[in-house]
């Protein structure tokens, strides 16, 4: 079994303790998220796990359990998302600087394969056109060089919650953001482009749930949880199957999530894993590091 954590909050950035206790209880519970009063019980013992695929803008606070693991015999890698955008779109992180020097603490310690940097979502707007992606791309990708072997790419999807966040967003300032990104094609350009940087700083560029625009731009369209990764990497079969839980277009295999949603505190406009800020705020209150669930309900 493969274990997700997480897809809907941040739990190396702001749950780690709880993780790393559900670790040596070798147990977690986590409530359906459509159906909170579905509880179960996650095994988390180390030979009940293929591995686990940790989630995180800024998985700083994480690094120091990681001896843990290891003792434990625990395989892991890390998708690490570095995204250029300031306040409003993304809020409560430490500066971008900073993210690249974790990136590189963490690729050193566990090796550059078992860290795979996330460049998502991309947005188009007024202000974040080609240029600018190019350019932080470019950026980011030199800094990375060493670091890195892959990098996975989206675009950004306009879910109900996120399109009131962005109107929001789009009262208060002068940008407007572009509905219709992958009908444009300067997405392709773009893409094309961010594969050659990426080559050339010694990264294979992925997309992820676009496989129309992969196709358009001559790239693969990978997958975040990926079966054939941890075989290279750890030399270990897992479930092959696509995860149903998924949406179509999402090649990742089967696992299991143990995070729950409306608890991330990076408080990203962006997010599809929050209702509200508000409502993150109230429940990741009810966060005890000490009992089985994330938070009690």
């Amino acid at each position: 079994m493969i274990i997700s954590v997480s897809r809907r909050t941040d739990i190396p950035a702001f749950y780690g303790e709880w993780f790393i206790n559900r670790i040596r209880e070798k147990y977690c519970k986590v409530h359906n998220p459509f159906n909170p009063q579905q509880i179960s019980i996650v095994e988390l013992a180390p030979e009940k796990v293929d591995a686990i695929v940790f989630w995180s803008k800024n998985p700083a606070p994480f690094i120091q359990f990681l001896p843990e693991f290891e003792k434990y015999g625990y395989r892991y890698y890390f998708l690490f998302t570095l995204n250029p955008y300031p306040p409003p779109l993304e809020g409560n992180l430490p500066p971008i600087r900073k993210r690249i020097e974790t990136f590189r603490t963490l690729s050193n310690k566990i090796g550059n394969e078992r860290v795979v940097w996330r460049y998502d979502p991309i947005i188009f707007s007024s202000k974040y056109d080609m240029l600018f992606h190019l350019k932080a791309f470019n950026e980011i990708s030199e800094n990375l060089k060493g670091a890195c072997c892959r990098v996975i790419i989206s675009v950004i999807d306009f879910y109900r919650k996120v399109e009131r966040r962005l109107k929001e967003i789009e009262k208060t300032t002068s940008d407007r953001f572009d509905r219709m990104p992958d009908s444009a094609s300067g997405t392709v350009r773009l893409i094309k482009q961010m594969a050659e940087i990426a080559q050339r700083n010694g990264i294979q560029l992925q997309t992820c749930c676009e496989p129309e625009l992969a196709h358009s731009a001559n790239v693969p369209d990978g997958k975040c949880i990926d079966d054939e990764l941890i075989y290279r990497i750890f030399n270990i079969k897992t479930d092959n199957r696509k995860d149903p839980g998924q949406r179509p277009e999402c090649k990742c295999v089967v696992s299991r999530d143990v995070g729950s949603p409306d608890t991330c505190q990076h408080k990203c406009a962006y997010c599809y894993a929050v209702t509200s800020f508000e409502t993150a705020d109230r429940r990741a209150k009810q966060h005890d590091p000490s009992i089985p669930f994330l938070v009690p309900s």
